[in-house]
């Protein structure tokens, strides 16, 4: 399970979708059944309306969540 940040070029890399920073209208961190867990999960929402739903199952959610938030100000919220 991969996930990379690329805050250079401004992109967000999960598995094989490629997300533009500067394409984001909103993400939403919150909890959300994955499988038969509640774990937090980042909802984020572009401006061509395509949703990703991105389970937070690694080790450093703390870190990679403030990273997120800091790249992504004033579109961030935690629900």
């Amino acid at each position: 399970y991969k996930m990379k940040i690329d805050t250079e070029n401004g992109k967000i890399k999960h598995k094989k979708a490629e997300i533009e920073v500067s394409n984001i209208e909103k993400i939403v961190c919150k909890k959300m059944f994955s499988g038969k867990k509640i774990e937090p999960c980042l909802d984020i929402i572009t401006k061509d309306k395509v949703e990703m739903i991105i389970p937070l199952i690694m080790n450093k959610k703390a870190e990679f969540v403030t990273v997120i938030k800091k790249i992504n100000q004033d579109k961030f919220t935690i629900e």
